[in-house]
């Protein structure tokens, strides 16, 4: 053993047990003197050690250089291991969306919120500490106050960009990352839901609850331009006209041709006369989207305008009728039809209004019908006519199982007329 205090085999070298001091926190360490150990070298490593505490001068300076390197050691081991936190990821991330050709400026934005949002709950938590309950907790936070579908957006988003993570992780630093997304699908909230459907008789009604003012007008074309083509809200204002052949780009930037009658021709040509152009004789996405908006706007109030006309019961129950809708206002009619739909909601949930939360009712608000309906009716429509098939043609859908969302057989009629057969 050495003959000087401490001086002892630190793995392979001489070392010291020196107690040093980093922002407060008292620790005792290891000083590795640089000299192999050994019995033959033993006198080589107390003469090292008398050159670094031989005196108090020496010893003080030894130990403050040994303090200064513990703490650069420790900010760097810092540094590194901020650049695994979820904000470290989130900058480069955007920016790789943002090169997708895909990719829409409002929907990056709404990618950016959802993430931010998951990292200030999860109080920017490193990669490598990420777990299920993360994800289970934030489903819980996020449903207090969203729909399911919201719920289920958020988590996708998140989903979408930890997948991100795992692909830049080259070097595997996150290996139980892969897990976390895998059960993300666990803490989803929505049912698959039937798409709202609007009934020929709910669209004759809605017409019926259009004005003579120039706006309603032109909705009476954008109505039947829509129910003609199955076009969505914003597609009725896009593309160009050439004799009957019309040209658009759709959804996820899928080009689209269709063969238009000659009224339907004239109905665009009335939709295109109505919006704002340029010199040059063109139009701004802006104006287009500014449009559809006041159209989307102005048919929620009708669209809630039916609902309530087809419950008489609850008009009367408000001490109103069903001429009374024909001059309402666009703020009761809103309000009276998001309580109905808050009301029904409760009755499937096998609840009282009371009893519903505040994602219940933004829920409910989910199974009225919109202007959207129009193009659910039509599909229906063209896959009684033509099949399923051939309703996938005529929306442009690439795949078949989405047209079969929007096909709606009834299901009311058809177990009354089986169940009416004689045995």
């Amino acid at each position: 053993m050495s003959n000087i205090k401490g001086l002892n085999k630190n793995g392979n070298y001489w070392g010291v047990l020196r107690t040093i001091t980093i922002d407060g926190v008292t620790k005792r360490k290891w000083h590795n003197l640089g000299v192999r150990y050994s019995e033959s070298t033993r006198q080589q490593a107390e003469k090292k050690y008398k050159e670094m505490y031989g005196t108090r001068a020496k010893y003080k300076d030894t130990i403050q250089k040994l303090e200064e390197a513990e703490s650069r050691r420790q900010l760097e081991k810092q540094q590194q291991r901020d650049k695994t936190s979820l904000s470290a990821f989130l900058s480069n991330y955007l920016d790789a969306k943002e090169k997708s050709p895909k990719i829409k400026s409002e929907t990056l934005v709404h990618y950016k919120r959802c993430i931010e949002r998951f990292i200030l709950f999860t109080d920017d938590c490193f990669i490598d500490e990420l777990d299920n309950s993360h994800m289970e907790q934030f489903s819980s936070h996020l449903a207090k106050t969203m729909t399911k579908h919201g719920v289920d957006g958020y988590l996708a988003r998140i989903k979408a960009f930890l997948n991100w993570i795992i692909s830049q992780d080259t070097d595997n630093k996150f290996p139980k990352l892969a897990k976390v997304v895998r059960n993300i699908r666990h803490y989803q909230v929505g049912e698959k839901k039937k798409k709202t459907h609007m009934t020929d008789e709910g669209y004759k009604r809605l017409l019926a609850f259009l004005t003579d003012d120039e706006f309603d007008t032109f909705l009476f074309t954008y109505y039947e331009f829509a129910r003609s083509s199955g076009a969505r809200l914003i597609e009725c204002l896009k593309g160009n006209v050439d004799r009957n052949k019309w040209r658009f780009v759709g959804k996820w930037g899928i080009e689209q041709e269709q063969y238009l009658t000659d009224e339907m021709v004239n109905q665009w040509y009335v939709l295109q006369n109505y919006i704002e152009k340029d010199e040059d004789g063109l139009v701004d996405s802006k104006t287009i989207d500014n449009l559809a908006y006041r159209v989307s706007q102005r048919t929620t109030t009708l669209c809630r305008k039916v609902l309530l006309y087809d419950n008489p019961e609850f008009l009367k129950a408000k001490g109103l009728s069903r001429k009374d809708l024909y001059e309402m206002s666009k703020g009761k009619a809103r309000k009276l039809g998001k309580r109905l739909l808050c009301i029904q909601y409760a009755k499937k949930l096998g609840k009282s209004y009371s009893e519903l939360t505040e994602a219940d009712k933004k829920e409910a608000a989910t199974y009225g019908i919109s202007f959207h309906s129009i193009r659910h009716l039509y599909i229906t429509e063209q896959a009684e006519k033509h099949g399923k098939d051939g309703a996938q043609m005529l929306v442009g859908h690439t795949n078949l199982r989405t047209t079969e969302g929007y096909v709606h057989s009834d299901q009311y009629e058809i177990t009354k007329r089986l169940r009416q057969q004689p045995n």
